[in-house]
């Protein structure tokens, strides 16, 4: 287990594929794309957490190729095409928590990359539509892809307006692309509304959208950027060179500036709207520096003579193996020598308690259910929506009902952290349940029902 979204997914994603209804029976606070991406992957493959991991950097690699193809098709060289594509990968592996665990941004990164290819590879009309179609499926796995397709189409419309080309056709082909990029959204709202579970799909996918964002002071916020920054510096460098330096690449077809520059600003809108300081959503924002990054790389661009000799191909091989050896390195440290908390637990619930048929993992590893191929005993898998109170109001629930729900039907065995986060989990455990188990790594404790 790296993180709690992903073992979301895990656990969403194989109750559906049991039978279950997103969002009646298992839900969370996301769109509908990740968990049955998510789902199909494990009916294909089966229930790898392994080969999930693996489908992720196979996604990660296939947005970073489609990073070097754009840039290809707007008239650079092999060089920053390289460049852009190789950033976009250390950009989001080189802090471990990034893209090692599956998140929403990886795949819907990889949509936008697709439509930015197809709008920049082809002078076909057809290339408007086709985009907004692909980038609205992108909308079905997060809807901060509106920044992304709001970004990249009035750049199309400033450039066409300082080209003198903004045309009546142009528009209504602009028009109807807007028009596509909320058809597969509609056809989701129309298969829940036939199924008979509209209401519980519009309580996530509208009530819980209005109420999710929270203000945030403007100085917590500045410097939680700054930090972000500085953690990247040197591809922010790359960036703000390539931004701010003069050079004239020879068969450019697009104001790149421009339009990495405005795609930067709307993503990082996006960042800032929701008021929450998670840094994964940082990961929309990777996609435009990448592009705009890998220009240093270009010849065209001047460098200090110091910079280029570092840069040069013999030294710059050398280094790039020597980053790829020390990444490994941070991320072997960080996960592979780390104990396995997770499993640990749902092996002592199978081999010694045998009581994977009922258990609650309270505010500990949700990703247990998926090891033990367990039911959860509420349809909040995340815990987070049920003991955070601006989750609650999110989902407009009463919290404490809802764990009154679960603890009525007796689980055999409850995991918690070393503290237990609720005053009513705590009473309850104290009353009814004894300590079977204190774990101390990570740390937590199994409790086990007195009287089943």
């Amino acid at each position: 287990m790296i993180d709690h979204d992903e073992s979301t997914y895990l656990v969403i994603a194989d109750e559906i594929n049991e039978g279950k209804l997103l969002y009646t029976d298992v839900t969370d606070i996301k769109p509908v794309g990740i968990f049955y991406i998510t789902a199909a992957f494990l009916k294909i493959f089966g229930n790898t957490i392994f080969g999930f991991r693996l489908f992720g950097a196979v996604v990660i690699g296939l947005t970073s190729f489609l990073l070097y193809k754009i840039k290809l098709s707007i008239g650079h060289g092999r060089r920053a095409a390289l460049a852009s594509g190789i950033l976009y990968i250390f950009f989001i592996s080189i802090w471990t928590y990034y893209g090692v665990s599956v998140n929403t941004e990886h795949f819907f990164n990889l949509f936008t990359a697709l439509a930015v290819y197809i709008l920049f590879s082809s002078r076909s009309a057809w290339r408007f539509p086709l985009a907004g179609i692909v980038i609205g499926t992108g909308f079905l796995i997060k809807i901060v892809v509106v920044f992304d397709i709001t970004a990249i189409f009035l750049f199309l419309l400033i450039t066409d307006w300082i080209g003198k080309k903004l045309t009546p056709r142009k528009l209504g082909l602009y028009f109807i692309s807007g028009v596509l990029f909320l058809v597969p959204f509609a056809l989701v709202n129309l298969a829940f509304y036939l199924s008979g579970h509209f209401d519980d799909f519009r309580r996530i996918h509208y009530s819980a959208f209005f109420n999710y964002a929270q203000e945030i002071s403007f100085i917590p916020s500045m410097l939680w950027i700054l930090e972000f920054i500085l953690k990247f510096l040197p591809i922010f460098v790359f960036f703000f060179w390539s931004l701010l330096a003069g050079y004239r690449i020879r068969g450019y077809t697009i104001r790149e500036k421009l339009f990495a520059g405005l795609w930067s600003a709307f993503c990082l809108a996006s960042v800032l709207i929701p008021g929450k300081l998670f840094d994964h959503y940082f990961i929309q924002l990777m996609l435009p520096v990448s592009l705009l990054a890998g220009n240093f790389f270009s010849p065209e661009v001047k460098k200090p003579r110091v910079v280029e000799s570092l840069f040069s191909r013999k030294t710059g091989y050398a280094l790039l193996a020597f980053l790829i050896a020390v990444n490994l390195f941070i991320q072997k440290k960080a996960y592979y020598d780390e104990a396995d908390c997770a499993r640990e637990r749902a092996k002592y619930i199978k081999e010694v308690l045998h009581c994977e048929a009922s258990i609650y993992t309270s505010d500990s590893h949700q990703i247990i259910y998926f090891l033990l191929d367990a039911l959860p005993p509420t349809r909040y898998v995340h815990p987070s929506l049920i003991f955070n109170k601006e989750h609650n109001k999110t989902l407009e629930i009463d919290g404490d009902k809802e764990l009154r729900a679960i603890l009525d039907k007796r689980p055999r065995c409850i995991i918690t952290r070393d503290t237990p986060r609720s005053v009513l989990i705590a009473e309850t455990l104290k009353k009814d349940y004894r300590l079977d188990q204190y774990f101390r790594d990570c740390p937590d404790k199994i409790y086990t029902l007195i009287n089943p």
